[in-house]
């Protein structure tokens, strides 16, 4: 805004050959910045609220969105060019998203970052983010596309394909060989089976336990703990 009412005293504050250098600095502060804010995730406050962190961040995007979208239709045949769609798509999203920096720099200064609310709020933001960097990347797509409706609908059901491959085909294979290559027990008598079967949600009992005394620790049959 500076730089569009008074150039010259912007140009006298931020001289152009210090722009790149202060750009540079903004960044560092900004990582540095997002570093802290992520020591500070506890995600065992919101344990069990997962479905109402997302219908909040989804209701949350909803409405701008379509305010947005609305709006871009309006005005693309005085500001727009190239795709209609894409035009669209994009002042949706950009209407609809906020920057994760920005609610979580508001509850830093309100110190509302370790509170339940402020756990809630930042834990909506990040799905906000994910949500918007999915969708720059489909408008991303439909504004280079040029083969017709056909060639967009390979370029998103292809994807998709191979995600459903990979997670209803090729997850379970993988588990079923790391249950058949288990290993020896490690010091907590577990097997690499029942630590892959951990990492995938999925409980195997052990025939060995064990339990931590003042001599060490002690593993035995699980009948004996």
């Amino acid at each position: 805004m500076l730089g569009h009412f008074s150039p010259a005293t912007m140009g006298r504050l931020f001289p152009l050959a210090g722009l790149g250098p202060l750009y540079t600095l903004s960044q560092v502060g900004l990582v540095l910045f997002m570093f802290v804010v992520g020591l500070d995730v506890r995600p065992e406050a919101i344990r069990g609220s997962a479905k109402t962190v997302v219908f909040t961040s989804m209701a949350s995007i909803v409405a701008p969105f379509l305010c947005g979208a609305i709006l871009a239709r309006q005005v693309y045949p005085q500001f727009g060019s190239g795709s209609r769609r894409a035009f669209v798509l994009f002042h949706g999203t950009a209407v609809s998203i906020t920057a994760f920096p920005v609610p979580a720099r508001i509850l830093a200064d309100r110190k509302l970052t370790n509170t339940r609310a402020g756990t809630f709020a930042k834990s909506c933001a990040r799905v906000d983010d994910v949500t918007a960097w999915c969708l720059l990347a489909i408008i991303s797509v439909v504004a280079r596309n040029s083969g017709g409706s056909m060639s967009l609908l390979l370029q998103f059901g292809l994807p998709a394909i191979y995600v459903l491959i990979m997670y209803f085909l090729v997850r379970p294979l993988l588990l079923i060989l790391l249950l058949a290559s288990a290993g020896p027990y490690d010091a907590q008598g577990r097997t690499a089976g029942n630590r892959a079967a951990k990492a995938s949600g999925i409980r195997e009992r052990s025939p060995y336990c064990c339990r931590s005394s003042l001599r060490g620790t002690v593993c035995g049959q699980a009948s004996d703990c």
